[in-house]
């Protein structure tokens, strides 16, 4: 499996099977930052970005991941744990980002339910993640945090989260540098900003403008 993902990496437009795509969700958490980072989460980013998953994949993708509840796995442990919810609010937010563009294949694609759940918990996961490490020299990549953020934008900007519930979005952020105990080292505090910035621009935050 890991091979063929790999040459898919090198192809134009390859094709994706269902098995391959259980696979990348089985190891979104790899403790090896070339399997978790250059392998996995680079074939799910391109598939959802450049199209190359049908709009039945993205469907069965996006079941799968709601259904794994990824983004709170072990939510009271650090290490390894956190990968695996650290790569899954990375991939909420391509799923929001996807379900909520006009000129996506998947725009809308989300059921109900599944938006729902991708808003209503992308707006709470930074208030229980307590991992703070950027890079770790074990894993690679931690970045818990920034993805969270990058969450926490793509609900702020999405286009079925209403601005009466603005507040909550300013509320988590303020939580956040309240109690993080350290001085973020490695972008986090820039994307924790454009959670603000990008609902600016698309307009989602009205009484701030």
């Amino acid at each position: 499996m890991y091979q063929n993902l790999r040459k898919k990496l090198e192809e134009a437009s390859p094709l994706y099977y269902e098995e391959e795509i259980l696979w990348l969700l089985d190891h979104i958490g790899h403790p090896e930052a070339t399997i978790r980072d250059k392998l996995v989460f680079s074939s799910l980013a391109r598939g959802l970005q450049s199209e190359l998953f049908s709009a039945e994949q993205f469907r069965f993708l996006a079941q799968e991941a709601v259904k794994r509840q990824g983004l709170f796995y072990k939510s009271d442990e650090n290490g390894q744990a956190t990968l695996t919810r650290s790569f899954t609010a990375l991939l909420y937010a391509n799923l929001l980002n996807c379900d909520g563009n006009p000129n996506s294949l998947y725009y809308q694609a989300l059921s109900v339910q599944e938006r729902t759940y991708l808003l209503d918990k992308g707006l709470s996961y930074l208030s229980v993640e307590r991992d703070t490490r950027g890079y770790s020299r074990k894993y690679g990549w931690v970045h818990a945090f920034a993805h969270g953020a990058d969450l926490l934008t793509e609900v702020a900007c999405h286009p079925d989260f209403p601005s009466s519930r603005t507040p909550e979005i300013l509320e988590v952020l303020h939580q956040v540098f309240k109690r993080v105990p350290v001085r973020f080292g490695n972008d986090e505090d820039w994307r924790l900003a454009q959670v603000l910035y990008q609902a600016v621009l698309r307009k989602n935050c009205p009484s701030m403008n």
